[in-house]
């Protein structure tokens, strides 16, 4: 699933991006397929999540391709570590492992795309990274519909945690689009309403309110204004 808006980056410019693997294997075949595209350029590559983060500082790639499962640090902590120091940075996490808390993790910790490696083509992973500089999100559907899943079946206990947690997320975790989404919930727009705001379809408004209620700890409305008011994006 890809979800877009307008932003500042043009589609011709040079996308700057660091592989973040330890399969030497994995890394050597994304980088032949991100070779497809003039417009992608690696410009490093790391083998483990210390080493990511200093090549984020180092190099400051426009899109990082993240593992999670690696050695000394893993992809998720790794992430949360460079959103701090560089938030406008887009990751998106590559894993073999079909577990929703990881997603929710990963999204919790700033990254804007969570994709199954076994199931993504070099053309669907060049356009993920041009969707999310365009300050849109990647997500793999059967992710998404487990994220959906876990909103339904857990509401009480997820609700309990916003009272406790809602706070520890920062909003630099948010893009731009997602931040727009949020002050619309916050203003207390209905989802036609933000469909045509928006110019997309209600089901798209739909996908996107999980995805944000899952970055943001929140399982509905309710939670989402509140994080909105505490966060300073809208006021009484």
């Amino acid at each position: 699933m890809h979800t877009t808006d307008q932003s500042q980056h043009n589609a011709t410019d040079v996308v700057r991006v660091l592989l973040v693997d330890d399969n030497d294997v994995f890394r050597g075949g994304v980088q032949i397929a991100l070779q497809g595209d003039s417009t992608i350029e690696v410009v490093g590559d790391a083998t483990r999540g210390d080493i990511a983060i200093r090549q984020a500082l180092e190099l400051q790639p426009d899109v990082i391709l993240m593992d999670i499962q690696m050695p000394i640090m893993n992809g998720i902590e790794a992430t949360v570590d460079i959103m701090k120091r560089r938030p406008t940075t887009k990751i998106i996490m590559l894993t073999s492992m079909d577990e929703k808390d990881q997603a929710m993790k990963a999204l919790q910790g700033g990254a804007v795309g969570f994709l199954y490696k076994d199931a993504i083509s070099g053309e669907y992973l060049r356009n993920g990274i041009h969707t999310v500089m365009q300050g849109g999100s990647i997500m793999h559907p059967d992710i998404l519909k487990k994220i959906n899943a876990e909103a339904v079946t857990k509401p009480a206990e997820r609700s309990m945690k916003v009272e406790t947690s809602e706070l520890d997320i920062p909003l630099s975790i948010l893009s731009k689009s997602e931040l727009e989404l949020l002050t619309l919930v916050a203003h207390g727009a209905e989802n036609k309403q933000i469909a045509v705001d928006l110019g997309v379809s209600a089901k798209t408004v739909t996908n996107r309110l999980s995805m944000l209620y899952t970055k943001i700890n929140v399982t509905n409305r309710v939670g989402a204004t509140k994080y909105a008011l505490k966060a300073g994006v809208v006021s009484l």
